[in-house]
């Protein structure tokens, strides 16, 4: 299954990625491996050029997979270690005295979701792989996808992100923000496109959270969220 945590910058999306790592023991990937991964691009920086040579070498086999069933793509590609191991990583959590298993799949993944038939691959998979995504909402989304979005007053978003951007580039200006010309749009054509996709969406496909609900009562948050993925809280009170 995957789980998109889907959120215009600067509205909270690390922060519910850090309360699903430390209540639930959910490990979460992004879209992106930006300037703050720098560290994690040093050691991983390899990962996407392995995956463009790998595609190149199997544009045929890529096509296959399309007419494949469900079945038949889930035993195909978990037969394929050479293919898994461009993405896929198992991670061991500390929990207490104990340790806890799990897996995900590596950050800068947007490479491989622009292939639907990899999408469908992982929506059918038992394990539960959590992204980080700014983007645009897909035209489709199969069963086994989830939206958790993030939703955020744009006041304090736009004075976020505009001084997030400003740190880049010093001539950056707040009307180019407010336009959207900016590498996700304007705050209100990305939450336009969102709720086109809500309407479409199955109800136990799809959460909305609200920043400023995040902050007044986050107790009420993580059991709508433990709810959702149907994954136990490991803490009763929130951390």
């Amino acid at each position: 299954m995957i789980v998109y945590i889907a959120s215009y910058p600067r509205s909270g999306n690390t922060w519910c990625r850090n309360l699903l790592l430390d209540n639930f023991n959910l490990v979460s990937s992004s879209f992106y491996m930006g300037s703050a991964e720098a560290s994690y691009y040093a050691v991983n920086s390899h990962i996407q050029q392995d995956w463009q040579n790998w595609v190149a070498g199997h544009q045929a086999f890529i096509q296959s997979l399309s007419e494949l069933s469900d079945d038949e793509l889930v035993k195909c590609l978990d037969t394929r270690p050479d293919f898994r191991q461009i993405w896929i990583k198992d991670v061991e959590l500390e929990e207490g005295q104990t340790s806890v298993q799990t897996t995900c799949i590596h950050k800068g993944c947007l490479p491989l979701l622009e292939y639907p038939v990899f999408r469908r691959y992982l929506s059918l998979k038992d394990e539960l792989y959590l992204i980080k995504t700014h983007h645009l909402p897909f035209d489709h989304y199969y069963k086994g996808e989830k939206v958790i979005q993030i939703a955020r007053h744009p006041g304090p978003v736009l004075r976020s992100y505009f001084h997030y951007l400003e740190n880049k580039d010093k001539g950056f200006a707040m009307i180019d923000l407010i336009r959207g010309n900016v590498k996700f749009h304007g705050w209100g054509t990305y939450h336009r496109h969102w709720m086109k996709a809500a309407n479409a969406l199955l109800p136990d496909q799809y959460l909305q959270i609200r920043y400023e609900e995040m902050q007044s009562d986050i107790q009420t948050v993580m059991r709508n969220l433990e709810q959702f993925l149907n994954t136990p809280l490991i803490h009763k009170k929130v951390i």
